[in-house]
């Protein structure tokens, strides 16, 4: 067996509590669905589970985040956030009983919240990661980086003032890049 099927080691199962432990409650689950037995009417005991639709997507998608955590390293957390969050919503149902909480047709599912609080406790980069989602990719590049902009500094130590120049003005350079010839302009003129 290859060692990338079975990537379980004890420093990455902290981040995946959450997920064992749904995954054992969605299976005790199944449990007390098989061991329902109904009386029909001349009194003979059936064993009939009842599964929803909207409890079998549940379980389909579980099986999916199964398959992200075996095979994507780093989208399971996301995809695990994504399921946990529309578990929350009378959309998908986890189990064959449910806690929600409900304030007139808001209805949240108590288990869901409890997951993926727990979750998110375990894993805060998953936070991040949507946030840096939600503000684009242009939050990211306003932000210089003064390791990258000092060693550019560096760098630029033997250009002349004119190519200084020209790469603090020119767009075809990084913000970092055009700071740096700045810098470095600015250091010659004064010397």
């Amino acid at each position: 067996m290859s060692n990338t099927l079975f990537k379980i080691k004890p420093k990455n199962f902290k981040p995946s509590i959450s997920l064992f432990l749904l995954t054992t409650v969605v299976i005790l689950s199944y449990l007390s669905l098989i061991s329902i037995h109904i009386k029909n009417s001349l009194g003979v005991s059936i064993t009939t589970p009842m599964f929803s639709v909207q409890m079998i997507l549940a379980h389909v998608l579980l099986v999916a985040v199964w398959g992200f955590f075996f095979f994507s390293d780093k989208f399971w957390k996301t995809a695990y956030t994504i399921y946990l969050i529309l578990a929350l919503t009378p959309l998908l149902e986890l189990m064959d009983f449910s806690l929600f909480f409900s304030i007139g047709s808001l209805s949240i599912d108590l288990v869901a919240f409890f997951f993926l609080l727990l979750h998110i406790g375990l894993n805060p980069e998953v936070i991040r990661n949507f946030s840096k989602l939600v503000k684009g990719p242009d939050a990211k590049n306003n932000q210089s980086n003064p390791k990258r902009i000092s060693k550019l500094e560096q760098r630029f130590e033997t250009k002349t003032k004119a190519q200084l120049q020209s790469i603090s003005t020119s767009t075809d350079f990084s913000p970092e890049a055009q700071q740096a010839a700045k810098n470095v302009l600015e250091k010659k003129q004064n010397s």
